[in-house]
């Protein structure tokens, strides 16, 4: 080979190894950015909770050694309509009735009614809830007051929330719930209250310019 074919040989190699390297370092960066966009699109589909299509069958055993025992009135319940059903930590059962409250031990049941002869008996005919707060005492919603059961004489406390209204009506609680702080929040329709169950105090929340609409 003649030194100059030699040259122009060599000089085309160069120019091919330059454009090589070109493309190399332009290729480079470009599959750079995708396989960045693949592992971000890889890494956001693993996020993603799976989706299962398939239908999961429970496995379901007929209760065959399983029994209901009815308690009526025959039995001593004071009425079969029952609104609530507490346990308290004695282990009686305590159920909230249209004409009163009954108490049962599993064999036999004693009735608390509302004796107006009595300050201290149950303060209503009709109770609308009942409620165990942590400290295991029992509060009840009658139609008349909120009451709290003491265990020690088997007497009533009374509790009234005089809000007036067109209705002429006694608050009635419906719901009562207690917080982490120990204070009792009672649901009414004529707003919510914030009872402190050791000093009496309550708090009345509700909407303002709104008229109070009695139970139907």
């Amino acid at each position: 080979m003649a030194l100059g074919e030699s040259s122009a040989v060599l000089s085309s190699r160069r120019c091919h190894a330059l454009e090589l390297a070109l493309a190399v370092l332009l290729l480079v960066p470009v599959c750079a950015l995708g396989w960045a966009r693949a592992g971000d699109s890889a890494d956001t589909s693993s996020l993603d909770s799976p989706v299962h299509t398939e239908t999961i069958r429970l496995p379901v055993v007929e209760g065959k050694d399983i029994r209901f025992a009815r308690i009526s009135s025959s039995q001593g319940l004071s009425e079969v309509r029952v609104s609530d059903i507490v346990q308290d930590d004695q282990g009686f059962i305590w159920f909230g009735t249209w004409n009163g409250l009954n108490r049962y031990d599993g064999y036999n049941f004693k009735v608390f009614k509302h004796d107006p002869e009595r300050q201290e008996s149950l303060g209503g005919v009709f109770i609308y809830s009942l409620f165990k707060d942590r400290a295991g005492t029992i509060w009840v919603g009658t139609d008349q007051s909120l009451d709290r059961f003491d265990p020690l004489t088997e007497t009533f406390s009374h509790y009234h929330f005089d809000v007036p209204d067109s209705s002429g009506l006694p608050t009635t609680v419906e719901q009562i719930s207690q917080d982490s702080s120990g204070m009792l929040w009672l649901s009414t329709r004529k707003g919510l209250f914030l009872l402190d169950p050791v000093t009496g105090k309550t708090k009345h929340f509700y909407r303002p310019g709104r008229p109070f609409e009695p139970r139907g």
